[in-house]
């Protein structure tokens, strides 16, 4: 059921100057969670502060029912230093309804785990104790939807491997619908629903969340989601949900998605569909080896000079010059514009 929708939404800061969003749509559904992506400064926060009416867009409209209540989640600013974790959700409370009962503030302090922390003040939280707080007191009145801006930035990520998907389960047990910003990528692929990407005053939206990463409809996309190749050459052949492309490595049938139109296109592939085999067809030699902890990344220079990525689970089987023979995996490939 959708319980927001945002209709071709135009807003820029003066009139003079470039969008921040142009003519952006999309939908909200009760207890969905949908994850913002977009670089710094593409008016994700900008967004947020139209939907609680705190900016009015340029042109287009938010449609919601007048009696929704929509609840912003951002850093620990708003909170009162001088009071007690039990004072700050109160006080959050009795602001939304004076009339309120406080024992709302005990619900909220049990089911986010602040038993016994109820009367310290916050310089004697923990940083996952305060993040805690700013749920609770968010949820303590009740809100429709909660619109999260980067929230667990400030944690670690051991913390927050654990606390993020504790604190998602309690939204979706309450029927929350959640709009969640973030540049982590883990957490978008994993908690979300639904994502939306938003740059350049455009908004894609993807109805299945790992989409953005197996088939993004741009470079900037593309990029954005995780490393990736990419391989230009023309167009040699058109099917009904096909292409036919030819480049430096050879020709490949790749589902096209997007419809591409133009005479040259980038074959693109993740690094971890480039595979290491005794007898691909690309040949290179390993000048680059980058160690992420879960994955390593080998940098392959091709004979024609092409630098690919290939993903492995361990290099310390691989040396710097070592000469290596590849092959992409076709099938999980994907088509971009040039």
């Amino acid at each position: 059921m959708k319980i927001l929708e945002v209709n071709d939404l135009t807003y820029n800061f003066d009139r003079k100057s470039i969008c921040q969003f142009d003519k952006i749509s999309f939908d909200l559904h009760k207890g969905e969670v949908l994850t913002l992506l977009g670089p710094s400064g593409t008016g994700k926060t900008t967004l947020f502060n139209i939907l609680c009416d705190r900016l009015t867009p340029l042109s287009g409209e938010v449609k919601k029912n007048h009696d929704l209540k929509i609840e912003i989640v951002s850093g620990v600013d708003g909170l009162n230093w001088d009071k007690t974790v039990f004072e700050n959700i109160e006080d959050h409370l009795l602001l939304d309804n004076p009339e309120a009962d406080s024992n709302r503030v005990r619900d909220m302090i049990e089911i986010f785990g602040l038993e016994y922390k109820d009367h310290k003040r916050l310089d004697e939280l923990s940083a996952g104790q305060l993040q805690r707080l700013l749920f609770a007191r968010s949820m303590v009145i009740s809100p429709d939807v909660l619109l999260l801006d980067e929230p667990f930035s400030n944690i670690d990520e051991f913390l927050k491997a654990t606390l993020c998907h504790e604190i998602f389960e309690i939204f979706k047990e309450n029927e929350i619908s959640l709009i969640f910003i973030t540049h982590n990528l883990k957490e978008a692929y994993s908690l979300s629903d639904r994502l939306m990407y938003l740059s350049g005053a455009k908004l894609q939206v993807y109805n299945n969340p790992y989409d953005f990463y197996r088939r993004p409809l741009t470079i900037d996309a593309a990029r954005f989601g995780g490393l990736v190749n990419l391989v230009a050459g023309p167009v040699t052949g058109r099917a009904d949900k096909s292409l036919t492309l030819k480049n430096d490595f050879g020709q490949f049938e790749v589902i096209d998605d997007i419809g591409i139109s133009n005479q040259f296109a980038y074959l693109a592939f993740r690094p971890k569909h480039l595979k290491v085999t005794h007898d691909g067809d690309i040949k290179g030699r390993i000048k680059v080896i980058r160690r992420f902890g879960e994955i390593d990344i080998l940098e392959v220079a091709s004979t024609n000079s092409k630098i690919l990525r290939v993903q492995v689970d361990d290099a310390s089987s691989f040396q710097v010059g070592q000469q290596l023979s590849l092959s992409i995996d076709v099938a999980n490939s994907f088509l971009l514009p040039v």
